[in-house]
């Protein structure tokens, strides 16, 4: 009787320990799967990032240009004109804007949709609405938000006092002059731009 106990008892205690090893094994497989599916749920979070940042729209234009309607004939139509025939993709409002169409939802497209901004400094630009205040403004906005050097100002006619009195971050930034700078060097310029940030 005895040994039939003894043999119960050993018996008892194989079976204990077979079932918690069973145990410990289903747990042991649970937090694999467990640790499975997070690394699964990081691949596709990855994945679906790297799909995403493939198929940002590159934008439609390479250059904006702000100005003042009173500068266009002498400067800012032969620089459109330079700036075309040298490949570059200009947003220019006499091409852009058509008879019927709003003016701000106009403007608004072409800032968005370009990689910069030329922005023609003078007298008339800071007495423009539409130049001197609405793009300006929207401008620095996407500066802001997008914290990229992206406004490329042109002196036209004008001193750095003169632009001081009317903005204080203009003068700041390294800017050509329509007096120093022709419309080759200025296309030139824009090319380098283009080609460091592309």
């Amino acid at each position: 009787m005895l040994q039939e106990l003894v043999e119960y008892k050993h018996y008892k205690d194989i079976k204990r320990a077979e079932l918690f090893g069973e145990e410990i094994l289903a747990t042991n497989n649970k937090l694999k799967q467990e640790v499975e599916k997070i690394i699964q749920r990081l691949r596709n979070e990855e994945t679906n990032q790297e799909h995403t940042s493939s198929f940002i729209p590159s934008k439609e234009y390479d250059v904006f240009i702000s100005h003042a309607s009173e500068d266009k004939q002498a400067f800012v139509e032969p620089l459109t004109k330079a700036l075309k025939s040298a490949g570059i993709k200009t947003w220019y409002d006499a091409d852009q804007i058509g008879w019927g169409e709003s003016i701000r939802q106009s403007l608004d497209r072409g800032l968005i949709n370009s990689r910069f901004c030329i922005v023609v400094l003078s007298s008339d630009f800071f007495r423009k609405h539409w130049a001197g205040t609405y793009e300006l403004n929207a401008i620095f906005q996407r500066v802001a938000i997008e914290q990229n050097s992206l406004i490329l100002p042109i002196w036209h006619n004008i001193t750095l006092e003169e632009i001081s009195r009317d903005n204080l971050t203009l003068p700041d930034i390294k800017a050509l002059n329509s007096s120093i700078h022709n419309l080759e060097q200025i296309v030139n310029e824009m090319k380098i731009k283009l080609s460091s940030n592309a």
